[in-house]
């Protein structure tokens, strides 16, 4: 199967507009070409960001590869973002003739990085630059669930 990126269809995302959310169906695995998209996760009644994702970063992969069944969080678009958009489907395709101890690695990697994603959530532990993974204020927080019709 030829998985160049160039043969999956690119997609514009306005800002503030959600590429998928938390709890929702697992439909695509993106790459960002340009612009930002934003991971958020609701903890305990609030919003929290999780990470400001750039060129050429995936978004999505954690559902994907960790085979969860449902979005582990929400990604919106701070900005004008164009994608690369792969089908979940084609990815599980690659992943099928790929050698089993390869997918329990990537399915064990999904799953910590889900874990460790529920523990900043609960302690908002620091970044690698030493800033805190904080709840978003009053304003971005109405602003996201509003979005997100959370």
């Amino acid at each position: 199967m030829n998985i160049d990126a160039g043969d999956y269809e690119r997609v514009t995302f306005e800002k503030d507009q959600p590429l998928f959310i938390e709890g929702g169906s697992i439909d695509y695995f993106y790459i960002i070409v340009s612009g930002r998209v934003r991971i958020i996760k609701e903890s305990s009644g609030r919003v929290l960001s999780l990470a400001l994702l750039g060129d050429k970063a995936f978004v999505g992969e954690a559902a994907v590869f960790g085979d969860v069944g449902k979005r582990i969080a929400s990604a919106v678009a701070e900005t004008s973002t164009e994608l690369i958009r792969i089908p979940a489907g084609d990815i599980k395709k690659v992943l099928s003739v790929t050698p089993e101890w390869v997918r329990n690695i990537m399915k064990t990697l999904s799953q910590r990085l889900q874990h460790t994603n529920d523990i900043i959530a609960e302690h908002k532990i620091k970044d690698e630059t030493g800033g805190t993974y904080n709840y978003l204020s009053e304003e971005e927080e109405a602003h996201y669930l509003k979005i997100l019709k959370i």
